[in-house]
Formats: structure tokens, C-alpha cells, sequence
């Protein structure tokens, strides 16, 4: 339930169109703030500047700014599994102790990347590597594909990256057939080194290159490359510690895209635009940190889903990203909001007496409009959209190419809020829009590393303040186990062990297979 004065505000709002809303310039003003590269635009959103203040002052009834320090501070905010959430540290704004560990690994990990670009057969028994395929799922996956995919290079590139993350044996052909085994390296992502699909796709996939090459296992595991919290794991499966990257124990895998796990990003992209990244991120950890309240991106961002989740009931929200590069940031934050946010319990285990974070709804933005944007604008339901999108810098591509991806996204956001008047008014129900559906604005200066970090830490800050007023726990997430736990328990019996109690599960174990 929504604290009574921003269900009053709540109730007064909703009489009040959108196009009303942003005739006052004043309340314009304060709803679009820059810093670090980025804007974030809130004008297309329900609010006026007295919510606004309703808003801030909520933040400060519920002590997020002393969240915020115990963040930084490295506290066990992680109270179900009593650890701190280490993530800024990876770009040196946590604690001493813990940025100077994670400075020490990004410099062992950027020596493996030059060892691998210039000693390849010293260090992985390769005369050259064309090709790494990186195996990973969910947060060892999610975060170095967004990175890849918004900085690598469109030209050919003289090292090709490849992903795998399901278990599936299509997806392994499909890999398998566009590598060359004799130049192919392999890095396995996996926090706990015992995520059983990453393990099985790994095992798989070194067997296949090494009866290519005609080489040994043991030859096979020399030219792989190991990101875990559990070295000890790794070094059973195989490889030598000098090819093991550490990942804190106390990073969750989907705030991780600072650290080793993106290895293989780092090994196409280059050290140097890596490190620019970080110092994007660092940049936003500061602001987050020091920057008043009625201009700070990440609070804003947080206080608006909260204002659209409790005050307005919002049922989902959706995240539109324009552009191609940029596409890989919605399964990126679709995990990191639905995992730390899908809880039924507060920070001390008592059940939640409102509404848990929201699902996520999303596609690229181009492709959603000839798929979502038809439901976003016409169902009974009023979902809040982020519009995320990089400014074209000067030889990007064709010019017209550029306008017309912004022009859309503009178009789209203003037809959400405020339909050309033929369509607000016209005569067939079928074509009325009936407008007033709120929308968010996130603009990249550029597609460049430092605002790409800078909108890596902005969203995953977003999160932990919106956790924060919610009152839950953003970094843990019990509710993946019981299904990996049956999983495993699957496998068991398919060799002789029990079979578990689930009357369904045990009527198709007995079935054949095939």
C-alpha cells in the first residue's frame, strides 16, 4: 500500500493529462538532470514537482542515504547470506581493502589478455587464437555480451568472440562449425564453478575441440580460461591456477560485468577502453554517492518505479533500447531487476505488505514497435517505459540512418503520452489512443566506454535504492535454487538413484526416453 500523501498525490495526478503536465517549466526543469554522460528524462512521467517533493522526502523517512554509506561502506547489507555487495569496489569506490584486491585482479586479468594476444603458445599452447568462445549463463553471460556488443569493433576483427550458454547441442554445432579448433581458446564463467549447465557445455565443447585437433585432454584444458569465486573447483576441473581469474565471493554474478567475468569482452575490446569503462562507472558510483538528492540519476530512476509500482500499480515495467549495439542491456537488466527484486519478504524475513519488484517487458526498440508498442499504447493496462538510446557521434554510419532511429524513439514516447489529436479523438474505437501512459528517457552522449559504465552503475544504483524502499534484500536469490536442486536430483536418478517425491516428475522418469 502507497504511504497516504503519495496516494493523494497519486489520486490528484491521474486527472491530470500528461501533455497538462508538461506545459510547467519549472517542473520540466526539475525532472531532467544530467551527469556522467548521461540524461535522464522524467517529463513524459506522472509526476509534478509537489510528488517530486512527496518523493524525496519518502527517501528520507526510509533512510536510503544511510543505505547508500552502508553500500560504500561494505556493510552485510546481503543479511540473508551475510555478506557485503562488493560491486564498487571492483572500480575502486568500495572499501580500501576490497578495491585494492580488485584492482590487484584486474591487472592479473589484463596480463592474461596481452598473454593471450602476444605469447599464445607460452601461455595456451596455440600458435595464434582467432576465436574465444566464452560459456556462461544468466549473470557469468549477461554483462560481457553487452559490453562486446556495444564496444567491439563492426570490421573484421583479428579476434572473433563466441557465446555459449544453453545446454543445447544445436547451439554447440552451431559454434563448433564456425570455429577453427587449431586458434580457438576458451574461457568458462561461473561464480560457484559448479552451475551445471556451464560445466556440461564446457566439458562438451573442449571434447569436441580436442578430437579436432587430435590433441590430449589435458592439451585441450591448457587453452582454457577459468572466472570463478571457487579457484579450488577449477583447478579440479582442470585448469592451472595462472588461468584462473577470481571473482569476490561477495559480487553477485549479475552485478559482476566490472570485474573478470568479462574477460573475454576485455580480450576484443582492449584494455584501454575496459578501464575507461571502469572510470564511467566509478564516475556514477561518486554521484551516486555525493550528489543532492533532486539531481541524482540513479535516485530519481529509483524514486520514479517506486512512485509507478506502489503509488500507481504499475503491473510491469518495459525497457526499449534503440539501437543494436545497445540491445544486450535489456536481458542485462531484466536479471538484475527481476532476480534482486522478485522477493516475497522484506530485509528481516517478514512477508511484504505491498508489491515486490516489477517484471520487465522489453525488445529492441525497432523491433517492439511491430510487437509491444501496439499493447503499450492501446491495452487497459498502463505500463511505464524506458526509452534507452546512444546520441549518433560523427562516422557511426549513415546519417539519416541515425535521425531515424532517435526520430522514432521520440516519436514513440510522445505518442504514449500525447496522441496526434485524429487519433485522441477520433470517431473509431479501434483507432482512438486514449495517451497519458508515462514514459522515462535514458540518452548516452555517446556509444563510448565511459558512458556505457556510467549506465551500467546507474542501473545497477537504480536497483539497490529501489530494493531499498521496497524493503527487500537485492542480492540474494533463493528462488533459483530449489529448481537447480531438483535438476541435479533428476540426474541422480536417471543413474540409479532416488527418484524425487513429485508424483509428476516420478510418472515421467519412469518413461523412456527418445
Amino acid at each position: 500500500m502507497a504511504p497516504a500523501p503519495l496516494a493523494a498525490h497519486a489520486r490528484r495526478l491521474r486527472r491530470i493529462p500528461l501533455a497538462r503536465l508538461a506545459g510547467d517549466e519549472d517542473r520540466n526543469r526539475a525532472l531532467r538532470v544530467r551527469a556522467c554522460g548521461l540524461e535522464l528524462d522524467l517529463r513524459r512521467e506522472c509526476l509534478d514537482r509537489r510528488a517530486l517533493v512527496a518523493l524525496l522526502s519518502l527517501a528520507r523517512e526510509r533512510g536510503l542515504s544511510r543505505g547508500v554509506e552502508a553500500l560504500f561502506a561494505g556493510e552485510a547489507l546481503n543479511v540473508s547470506e551475510g555478506l557485503p555487495a562488493l560491486h564498487p569496489a571492483l572500480r575502486g569506490e568500495g572499501p580500501p581493502e576490497a578495491a585494492r584486491a580488485a584492482a590487484e585482479e584486474l591487472r592479473r586479468m589484463e596480463a592474461l589478455v596481452e598473454a593471450l594476444r602476444e605469447r599464445p603458445r607460452e601461455t595456451l599452447g596455440l600458435e595464434e587464437v582467432g576465436h574465444l568462445v566464452h560459456v556462461g549463463i544468466g549473470g557469468s553471460l549477461n554483462g560481457v555480451r553487452l559490453i562486446h556488443e556495444a564496444l567491439a569493433p563492426a570490421r573484421d576483427a583479428p579476434l572473433r568472440l563466441h557465446f555459449l550458454a544453453s545446454p543445447d547441442g544445436h547451439a554447440l554445432a552451431r559454434v563448433l562449425a564456425a570455429l577453427d579448433p587449431a586458434r580457438t581458446a576458451v574461457v568458462i564463467a561461473s561464480k560457484s564453478f559448479a552451475t551445471e549447465e556451464t560445466l556440461a557445455l564446457a566439458r562438451a565443447l573442449l571434447a569436441a575441440l580436442g578430437a579436432r585437433r587430435g590433441a590430449s585432454e589435458k592439451a585441450t584444458l591448457a587453452a582454457a580460461i577459468a572466472v570463478t569465486s571457487h579457484p579450488e573447483r577449477a583447478v579440479a576441473f582442470g585448469i592451472a591456477p595462472e588461468r584462473i581469474l577470481r571473482l569476490p565471493p561477495a559480487v553477485g554474478g549479475r552485478y559482476s560485468a566490472c570485474s573478470a567475468t568479462s574477460f573475454a569482452a576485455v580480450a576484443t575490446i582492449g584494455i584501454a577502453p575496459f578501464r575507461e569503462l571502469l572510470a564511467g562507472a566509478a564516475a556514477m558510483d561518486r554521484h551516486f554517492r555525493e550528489a543532492p538528492p533532486e539531481g541524482n540519476l540513479p535516485l530519481l530512476a529509483a524514486l520514479a518505479d517506486f512512485w509507478q509500482r506502489v503509488a500507481l500499480r504499475a503491473p510491469a515495467f518495459c525497457l526499449l533500447p534503440y539501437g543494436e549495439r545497445l540491445s544486450p542491456v535489456l536481458p542485462w537488466y531484466r536479471q538484475l531487476l527481476m532476480e534482486s527484486l522478485g522477493k516475497g519478504v522484506d530485509r528481516e524475513g517478514r512477508a511484504l505488505a505491498g508489491p515486490a519488484g516489477p517484471p520487465l517487458l522489453g525488445d529492441g526498440g525497432s523491433e517492439a514497435e511491430h510487437s509491444l508498442l501496439q499493447w503499450l499504447a492501446q491495452a487497459p493496462e498502463r505500463v511505464p517505459v524506458d526509452f534507452v538510446a546512444a546520441l549518433p557521434a560523427a562516422g557511426e554510419g549513415p546519417a539519416e540512418l541515425e535521425r531515424l532511429r532517435l526520430d522514432h524513439l521520440l516519436a514513440q514516447a510522445a505518442a504514449l503520452a500525447a496522441p496526434p489529436a485524429e487519433l485522441a479523438a477520433s470517431p473509431c474505437a479501434h483507432r482512438r489512443l486514449t495517451g497519458n501512459r508515462p514514459s522515462r528517457t535514458i540518452l548516452l552522449e555517446r556509444l563510448a566506454p565511459a558512458p556505457l559504465g556510467a549506465l551500467i552503475a546507474l542501473l545497477e544504483h537504480r536497483v539497490f535504492a529501489l530494493g531499498w524502499l521496497l524493503g527487500v534484500n537485492p542480492f540474494d536469490q533463493w528462488g533459483v535454487e530449489a529448481g537447480k536442486r531438483l535438476a541435479r536430483a533428476i540426474a541422480l536418478s536417471r543413474c540409479g538413484g532416488p527418484v524425487p517425491a513429485d508424483p509428476l516428475l516420478a510418472e515421467r522418469l519412469r518413461e523412456p526416453c527418445g
